[in-house]
């Protein structure tokens, strides 16, 4: 899974209403996640003993912990100044209900073909049971602001993302309305994710919400200030391909 899977995986499955500690194992690009509510408390675990990342839907912070470089980045006031609802992001997204779906991990669920710009981007398999049992809220809107600020900054590194890969911001906010995605497909038919089992008594991992205080902490909100003002003072490619053509001509 990628961090931006990882991001997602969080948004579909915070849980800020549990009274126990849940734990969902969520599958996704051949690796497992597992991600650790209690309370207003969530710890997603990255596979291969990469890091964790801990988030306060109640105080509205995020921090990733990287053990094996003792580092800590704090993504709250990236959380804080982004926008919310995918504003600006000039996606359109639609959701057509194909009828019944097959129970994933002992939930009934609803088919959804997915576009994104009349772009066909897959399917999905959704649990409203699995979503209101779980008592999710504030933290998909949490997510969803996250991940319009990551659309952003994806769009500025790469001109020629799809819409499908800018529709997270959207597809956060819609699946408030129709249900947890149990499973995820392309627009192949390939698995991209899917929900293994969601445990309503899991026994939390030692120190699950800590925050080492020994580890270095970097601000990724500075950190992408600093990345969005370098690129404003860099040339030009396209203006200097064509300058560059123009006195070949010459």
């Amino acid at each position: 899974m990628t961090l931006r899977q990882h991001l997602i995986a969080t948004c579909f499955f915070a849980l800020p209403a549990a009274q126990a500690a849940t734990l969902i194992e969520v599958k996704g690009g051949g690796e497992i996640t597992k991600i650790y509510q209690e309370g207003s408390m969530s710890r997603l675990e990255m596979p291969g003993d990469r890091g964790y990342m801990v988030i306060d839907s109640a105080k509205q912070t995020m921090h990733m912990v990287m053990p094996a470089q003792r580092m800590v980045m704090d993504m709250s006031d990236t959380l804080k100044n982004a926008p919310g609802d995918g504003a600006g992001s000039g996606i359109r997204i639609e959701l057509s209900k194909q009828g019944s779906g097959p129970r994933v991990a002992g939930y009934k669920t609803t088919r959804y073909d997915y576009t994104a710009n009349s772009r066909n981007c897959g399917t999905l398999f959704t649990s409203a049971d699995a979503m209101n049992n779980a008592g999710m809220s504030e933290v998909f809107e949490m997510m969803g602001r996250l991940s319009t600020q990551a659309d952003a900054m994806m769009s500025a590194f790469n001109q020629n993302a799809g819409p499908c890969e800018r529709s997270n911001p959207q597809l956060t906010q819609r699946l408030k309305d129709i249900g947890a995605p149990m499973r995820v497909l392309d627009a192949e038919g390939a698995v991209i994710s899917e929900v293994l089992r969601i445990d309503r008594k899991a026994r939390l991992p030692a120190n699950a919400f800590t925050i080492p205080a020994d580890y270095r902490v970097h601000n990724s909100h500075t950190m992408m200030q600093g990345i969005q003002q370098q690129m404003q003072t860099m040339p030009d490619m396209q203006e200097m391909m064509e300058r560059m053509q123009q006195q070949r001509a010459q």
